[in-house]
């Protein structure tokens, strides 16, 4: 359910929707805090990827991140695996455009850059710079991928249940492209298989509901973990018809929340943690 589907009489300010927010807020909070306590290693940015099967939220976690460090007047960037994918059957191609773009040219010093993928006409269109910041968010499935992991500050990564994920996806883009996320679930499920994302993430969190819906989620988030010894580094003094990751938004749909209600946060842990 989008933000726009709520019921009229649905208010903003209600306790549910307050515990809701700070339940994102401190997630979110413990994502930039872990990474800055790292030296950068995309060159002088910190990254910060966020990666996981599709539908689990990761856009709008993601969206956080960016907007709060931005508050804070720190330069900041974004980059949606979305505009890379070369079509439904992409994903592991984006990666090392990915690197070769965005990452590795960062990791030199030097400004990064990507070119979009038109999904309606199935080419690589216009390019978008990516100059060196102190920070750049990157997000979508297979943004983790070894390849690319090293540089990077922070790999956090965001789940749900698989049928919530389809709900999410389905009620955004409609029944129409329920093909085309089959065939994509495939891919993710092969690709996260042989790189162990999920295993070498450095956060990870949950935005499962409980199975009686959003409402019902209690909005907690868990921190009383510690990030394991591993992890650690010492701190430092267009238009398309649709996209293979339904967290992202599409601008058909308007919906600006990835599909995720922000209810559905339940939990965020370090890796090794409880």
């Amino acid at each position: 359910m989008t933000l726009a589907d709520e019921p009229a009489d649905a208010s903003p300010d209600t306790p549910d929707d307050d515990a809701s927010e700070a339940s994102l807020d401190r997630a979110v909070a413990q994502a930039i805090e872990l990474a800055a306590s790292r030296h950068p290693r995309g060159g002088h940015t910190r990254i910060v990827a966020v990666d996981g099967p599709s539908g689990s939220g990761k856009t709008t976690l993601a969206q956080r991140v960016a907007d709060t460090l931005s508050a804070r007047g720190e330069p900041v960037q974004i980059v949606h695996l979305d505009d890379l994918y070369p079509g439904w059957g992409g994903l592991a191609e984006a990666v090392p455009r990915l690197a070769e773009w965005v990452v590795e040219p960062l990791a030199q010093g030097r400004d990064g850059a990507y070119r979009r993928y038109d999904w309606g006409r199935e080419e690589y269109a216009e390019w978008h710079p990516v100059p060196g910041a102190d920070w750049l968010v990157v997000e979508g499935v297979g943004c983790g991928a070894r390849a690319v992991a090293s540089h990077y500050a922070l790999l956090w990564w965001v789940e749900a249940e698989r049928a919530e994920r389809m709900r999410r996806g389905l009620e955004r883009d409609g029944e129409t492209y329920a093909p085309h996320w089959q065939r994509w679930a495939e891919q993710e499920e092969a690709f996260f298989a042989r790189e162990g994302t999920r295993d070498r993430a450095d956060l990870i969190t949950d935005t499962t509901t409980s199975p009686e819906g959003p409402d019902a989620s209690d909005g907690t988030v868990s921190s009383d973990s510690t990030v394991s010894s591993d992890s650690t580094d010492s701190p430092d003094s267009t238009d398309r018809p649709g996209a293979p990751d339904p967290d992202r938004p599409s601008e058909p749909h308007g919906a600006q929340n990835g599909g995720m209600e922000p209810a559905d946060l339940m939990a965020s842990r370090h890796r090794d943690g409880a």
